[in-house]
């Protein structure tokens, strides 16, 4: 082979160059898009909340705050979280996960009126697990 490439196959990689090129563009413009959407809804979130309105109705779509509840667990943690698991008498603990123990507190919370910062108190999975409530902002097409 020849250092020297044949015409097509030059013109083809130029033109595998300018679309990475175009598409590295766009996907930055994406990433500046969204950022600037999730400090958006962020605020738009944080002002719904203060105002108390819920199913607000705005700009042809109603609007509403949603809590979700977000564990972390830290492997060391996993024989602690297993046993905390058994006491709480959630269902098959040996493969426990935190998807299974998030919808166990959120229903604790529903069920004793509880807010969702505070799932975790007074559970055997105080201390074992990371919590933070995530606030997010969610909307519904007015029909």
């Amino acid at each position: 082979m020849t250092d020297e490439m044949p015409e097509g196959l030059s013109a083809l990689l130029a033109r595998v160059v300018e679309q990475q090129a175009a598409r590295d563009a766009q996907s930055a413009t994406l990433k500046a898009m969204d950022k600037e959407l999730d400090r958006l809804e962020s605020l738009a979130a944080e002002q719904l909340a203060l105002s108390g309105l819920d199913g607000c109705r705005v700009a042809g779509k109603t609007w509403w705050i949603d809590e979700a509840l977000r564990l972390t667990v830290v492997g060391a943690n996993r024989e602690a979280l297993l046993e905390a698991a058994k006491v709480e008498k959630l269902q098959d603990a040996v493969t426990i996960n935190t998807a299974s123990i998030k919808a166990w507190l959120k229903e604790r919370s529903d069920e004793t009126g509880c807010s969702l910062e505070d799932a975790v108190k007074g559970t055997r999975f105080e201390g074992i697990v990371g919590q933070y409530v995530e606030i997010r902002l969610r909307s519904r097409v007015v029909a």
